[in-house]
Parts: C-alpha cells; structure tokens; sequence
C-alpha cells in the first residue's frame, strides 16, 4: 500500500511538473508576423498574450518589409488590406502553436498571399 501511495504522488508531481513547464513554455513562446510587399497595404492584428495585456498593432506597407513579433500569444486575429495594384504577403509563425497556419503552407512556411486590393480577415 505503501508503494503505491509513494507512486500515486510521484505521478501526480510529474504530470504537474510537466503541465508547468509545458504553460511556461506556450507563455514564452515566439509570434512572428512578417509583411511585405508593394507599397499601398496595410495590416491591423488585435493579440492576446497569455499573461499580459492585449495588443493593438497596426502596420502600413511603404515597399518595405514589416514585422509584428511579441511572445505568449493565446489568439488574435488580424484584418488586411493589399495594395491596389500589387502584392501583400503575409508569413506566419507562431511557436506556441506551430501546427495552426491560417493561410497556405509554402516550402514549409505558413504564408498569404492577397493582391488587387483584396480585403479580408484570419483568426490565430
């Protein structure tokens, strides 16, 4: 009985040590939104971080590459606008959640593609 009582705790203790470090981890984990294109686009992302206050990031292409990057992020969403005679692309990561791409996955990148003035939204 004794042992396994003794084995009970041991299990508990791990599987808590393991649900701590995995959370820490989620918590520390690195978004990276990388945009260029043409000039004329634009992107605004609302963030929520795990253990911090939301973020409101806007972004203007002037035909130069941007980047949105912060750590801990739980969800978000994003809105974009492509230029009106050009391209917007948009790379994400998110090592927290590596397995969510909302867009179409490119040489083992998750990337967007929008053109023409196109409009529109992704959730992460």
């Amino acid at each position: 009985m004794g042992n396994l009582l003794g084995l009970t705790a041991t299990i508990f203790a791990a599987s808590v040590f393991t649900t701590s470090a995995a959370s820490a981890s989620a918590d520390n984990a690195i978004f990276v939104l990388k945009l260029s294109g043409d000039r004329g686009w634009s992107v605004e992302c609302e963030i929520e971080r795990h253990e911090d206050d939301p973020l409101t990031i806007r972004k203007k292409g002037r035909g130069d590459i941007e980047t949105i990057s912060t750590r801990g992020v739980s969800g978000g969403s994003c809105s974009y606008a492509a230029p009106g005679n050009g391209e917007l692309k948009i790379i994400f990561s998110n090592d927290g959640q590596p397995d969510q791409c909302p867009f179409e996955v490119e040489y083992d990148q998750c990337v967007g593609r929008f053109s023409n003035g196109s409009k529109g939204s992704f959730d992460f």
